[in-house]
């Protein structure tokens, strides 16, 4: 996973295509033992006026002394890890396996 430091624009709204692919890339990475399970992660999709998310609901989840805190896909279809540290203050991750 990369950080990202360019400004993003998130959709607004995700077809079950996309959400099941964020699943199923998820999976893939879990059994490749690069990240954890989706279904430990608890994911839950959401969408509102800013973009749509597939929020972690079951626990608290880091990356990078981070914690992960839900998936967007951008305009231009890059999977994006959302994370934010003590803080509040938020980073994102590009997601590719």
């Amino acid at each position: 996973m990369r950080l990202i430091s360019a400004e993003l624009t998130f959709k607004k709204e995700l077809s079950n295509l996309e959400v099941r692919g964020i699943e199923h890339l998820l999976t893939e990475l879990y059994e490749d033992e690069i990240f954890y399970s989706p279904i430990d992660l608890g994911l839950a999709y959401t969408s509102s006026s800013s973009y749509a998310a597939h929020n972690v609901c079951d626990g608290e989840f880091r990356h990078d002394d981070k914690i992960i805190s839900h998936f967007a896909v951008t305009c231009n279809n890059m999977l994006i890890m959302v994370c934010h540290d003590d803080e509040e203050v938020y980073y994102y991750y590009e997601v590719t396996n």
